[in-house]
């Protein structure tokens, strides 16, 4: 054992969390109108990697819809990806769970994007 306390992990998750928000905060008031312009949803169609979004809907962060959004503009342009929506999962993805949930899905879509191409 390390020495670390449940409670010195949950301390330490708080701290981060609360980093993110004043970082995301400080970001969106500096950079007001930069995200459009460099998103993917805009640039969907310049896009040549294919592209696995996973996300949860109590992500305090990063809002769903985004990619959700995302998800339909790389449909509309052709480009492969995939989307998995974790229930009741957060930005980090902290429940076990919830992590094994993307890194199957993360598997998969390796599996299936990187198949016998040996450039990769």
């Amino acid at each position: 054992m390390l020495g670390l306390r449940f409670s010195d992990a949950e301390d330490e998750i708080a701290w981060f969390d609360t980093r993110l928000q004043e970082i995301g905060s400080r970001a969106r008031a500096a950079l007001p109108g930069l995200i459009p312009h460099i998103g993917p949803v805009n640039r969907a169609a310049e896009i040549r990697t294919p592209i696995l979004l996973i996300h949860g809907p109590d992500d305090r962060f990063v809002p769903l819809a985004q990619s959700q959004v995302t998800t339909r503009a790389l449909a509309r342009a052709g480009k492969p990806h995939g989307f998995l929506e974790i229930k009741g999962g957060d930005h980090s993805l902290l429940r076990g769970d919830h992590r094994l949930a993307a890194f199957t899905a993360l598997d998969r879509f390796l599996a299936e994007h990187l198949a016998g191409d040996p450039a990769r």
